[in-house]
């Protein structure tokens, strides 16, 4: 949708210029992803540094004793932070540029402030579900700190847009441990995601746009589509692309989908008018026998 407005409004775009950008997207996503991770495995590895500097005080209490750095070197730490295609990754991109190392410093100071944290880094034996617990305990603290997200949004302004996607891979990650050879890499979108549905859905809605509004048209009453939103316009037609040309998707989830895009990108009002438009084409597009899901149900 971001290619598509781009190539909307600047009349000088060409259609591979946009369709680029479009890929350029998805790498964007997942540099956000990996630099994401980079910076965790950044404040787990102070663990090691208060360690060093708990041993070293003039009078370490009892807690200052018990500490151990588990938490930068357990398996799954490691997998992050010795991570070699992370880190051919970080120094091609300049990962090290994008942030201020202080301020990882006091994030994990104060996350090492939690009872959660002190309770876990005094133990004297660990299960693995201990370390993947630590590392969600970690991922909900940096969550709500303006300091990470900030730095994070600063570095990728597509934070704002990926950031669900970004944490969900995260987790995601956090659970499959112990981690395969090549994890990170099976974290790129394949080729049925990026090229089968996403370009194909970008080319299509892009080289279609009169026929679209054709469809379109007539549900406006009284309106002219000229008068509509453009991230509006983008939504009904990227949903009837999806309705016509991919027949593995159900309608109502395209409906849905785009009623939610709507909500985030448009007007207060959008939701409503896209659900409703959508619902009238889909009557129309099937009653014409446009729409022809593949298996039981999907036309619903």
């Amino acid at each position: 949708m971001q290619a598509l407005y781009a190539y909307a409004l600047d009349s000088n775009m060409t259609l591979d210029d946009a369709q680029q950008k479009y890929k350029d997207g998805v790498d964007r996503s997942y540099d956000l992803f990996l630099f994401s991770l980079y910076l965790i495995a950044r404040v787990c590895s102070f663990a090691s540094s208060d360690e060093k500097w708990r041993r070293e005080k003039y009078l370490p209490d009892e807690k200052d004793k018990a500490f151990k750095s588990i938490f930068s070197s357990n398996a799954l730490a490691q997998s992050f932070i010795q991570n070699e295609f992370l880190l051919k990754r970080a120094k091609k991109k300049d990962f090290d540029n994008l942030f201020d190392a202080d301020v990882l410093k006091s994030l994990y100071q104060d996350f090492s402030q939690l009872d959660a944290y002190e309770s876990y880094s005094t133990k004297k034996e660990w299960e693995d579900q201990e370390h993947i617990d630590m590392f969600h305990e970690l991922l909900r603290f940096l969550k709500k700190k303006d300091t990470f997200t900030e730095l994070l949004e600063d570095a990728f302004p597509n934070w704002i847009d990926d950031k669900s996607l970004v944490l969900g891979a995260i987790k995601k990650t956090f659970k499959a441990f112990p981690l395969q050879e090549g994890w990170l890499r099976d974290f790129y979108p394949d080729a049925p995601t990026v090229q089968e549905f996403g370009e194909n859905l970008f080319v299509k809605t892009a080289s279609k746009t009169e026929e679209l509004e054709e469809i379109i048209k007539p549900k406006l009453k009284n309106w002219n589509i000229d008068r509509l939103a453009l991230i509006d316009k983008l939504c009904l037609e990227m949903a009837i692309v999806e309705f016509i040309h991919f027949p593995t998707i159900p309608v109502n989830v395209t409906i849905n989908e785009y009623v939610d895009l709507s909500k985030r990108y448009s007007t207060d009002n959008s939701k409503e008018f896209i659900n409703g438009l959508l619902d009238k084409v889909k009557g129309d597009l099937l009653d014409s026998g446009k729409i022809v899901k593949q298996g039981r149900g999907l036309q619903q």
